[in-house]
């Protein structure tokens, strides 16, 4: 590890690997001086120093090409239409990460429990909410938008380069932004939102790249890169620890499985360290997922959220039923219309590895978290990079310019489920009730989502495969 850190100070970084990083820097301090209770305005500022020192420290070897800077101009203006036309932000920002965040700044320590409820989540965006709000010494939520937008745009930046990597022509990048932005998960929770979305969406999406390319080349520090980003996409959301499935592979097919151990170990102390203090004081790392298992002091206090449990009685009630795999794919196909052409090009490169990561988080994720509502669509919000990047090199290889601009039809099309009836929004309201043929028509399309979706199929394998109807 020692010879790694040496060495990369005679290497270059991209903007890429300064941002997770920075990332990594910023968890550590922010997890180490909220659990000691000193998260305030002054350690703040000391974080920030750090950051900087290390900037101009290394600012001969960091490398900005003035083009990504595009990036981060023109997403941000991107996403925040739909958050101006709903004038508020939605679910857990309010309820959760806001209100821990304000907790952080006005007390310093990370607490246990908080207007009637306990945080035990992933700690990573309360921490840079409130490490936010110290700063500035203002708990306004507006402050916090730095968040969503700079790592939505990141993601784009690393799905661009992660595409030019794989040989997608050029004539098919503009493609990749544009289906990248007419996401409605982009465009409803991860893009603006202040929700864990952005932060495990970027972490996985460089995960993905780097797992990528340490299979490809064998380099150690892509191996760094990747266990870094498995580290903060964990720290992020509690999905991301699905990602370890993929370093088990990693693991298995490697020879020199002690570095790998070594490395893991090593930058795995944040997610531990939480881990462990979830263990202490709620007798549960995990809490409260896996309740029935560890059965911690608050065990109790779960079993309202049946969804929650593991065991028998979770897989009776959540049985594998029609209507399920309807809502299900429902929601799949909305939210990631390139899945179909990625699980294409799955198999024709033999990606063995991402074919089954997909499909058994897709049946470990419903068989004990399903959740009947559209909000499902955010526990898959983290395989959008990766599914959008194979999509289109499928498409590429199909050499069928029909069928891009079928899913792009479908992907926008998309966007016609983003709830904006309900906006508080003095624009909108002016004229909102006119617009509720908008709603009839997104409820009639999820209704009968299963007689379009095998419309859209017979279609798509005519276009595919270039058959014509007789």
């Amino acid at each position: 590890m020692t010879n790694f850190i040496t060495a990369q100070t005679k290497k270059t970084f991209n903007l890429v690997e300064v941002i997770i990083l920075s990332s990594y820097y910023l968890t550590i301090g922010l997890l180490v001086f909220g659990l000691l209770g000193i998260l305030n305005r002054w350690t703040s500022f000391l974080l920030l120093l750090g950051l900087v020192f290390l900037f101009y420290f290394y600012r001969r070897q960091i490398i900005l090409t003035r083009r990504w800077w595009w990036f981060f101009i023109v997403t941000p203006l991107a996403v925040s239409g739909f958050g101006l036309l709903r004038g508020f932000f939605i679910g857990d920002a309010y309820e959760l990460y806001l209100p821990v965040a304000r907790e952080i700044a006005t007390t310093g320590s990370i607490p246990v429990f908080y207007v009637g409820y306990n945080f035990s989540q992933m700690p990573l965006l309360s921490l840079l909410f409130g490490w936010t709000f110290s700063l500035f010494n203002f708990s306004s939520e507006y402050l916090c938008l730095w968040v969503p937008f700079v790592f939505t745009a990141a993601t784009l930046l690393v799905m661009y380069l992660w595409a030019q990597e794989k040989g997608l022509d050029k004539q098919w990048l503009p493609f990749l932004g544009l289906l990248f932005l007419t996401n409605i998960g982009v465009a409803f929770w991860g893009g603006w939102n202040l929700l864990q979305e952005p932060l495990v969406l970027f972490f996985a999406t460089t995960f993905f790249y780097y797992y990528d390319h340490y299979l490809a080349d064998n380099q150690k520090r892509n191996l760094i890169y990747c266990l870094l980003s498995f580290i903060l996409a964990a720290v992020s959301k509690i999905s991301g620890l699905f990602l370890a499935f993929l370093l088990l592979w990693l693991f298995l097919r490697k020879k020199n499985k002690k570095i790998f151990i070594i490395y893991a170990l090593v930058l795995a102390m944040p997610l531990l360290v939480w881990l462990v203090r979830n263990y202490v004081v709620f007798g549960n790392p995990l809490f409260p997922l896996f309740s029935g298992l560890f059965r911690g002091p608050y065990y109790l206090s779960t079993w309202q959220y049946s969804v929650f449990h593991t065991g028998l009685t979770t897989l009776n009630r959540h049985l594998w039923t029609w209507n399920k795999l309807q809502l299900i794919g429902s929601y799949l196909i909305t939210g990631f219309p390139l899945i179909f052409l990625a699980s294409y090009e799955f198999i024709r490169q033999k990606r063995v590895d991402f074919f089954i990561f997909i499909f058994s988080f897709i049946l470990l994720k419903e068989t004990f978290l399903f959740t009947p509502t559209v909000s499902t669509m955010r526990y898959y919000y983290f395989l959008l990079g990766l599914i959008i990047v194979y999509g289109l090199l499928g498409v590429q290889h199909l050499k069928n310019k029909i069928v891009l601009a079928w899913w792009l039809a479908v992907a926008v099309a998309g966007l016609l489920f983003v709830p904006i009836i309900d906006s508080t929004s003095s624009f909108i309201s002016s004229f909102e009730n006119q617009l509720t043929i908008i709603a009839v028509l997104s409820l009639w399309l999820q209704t009968h989502w299963l007689i379009i979706g095998g419309i859209v199929f017979i279609l798509a394998l005519l276009l595919i495969f270039d058959i014509s109807p007789p």
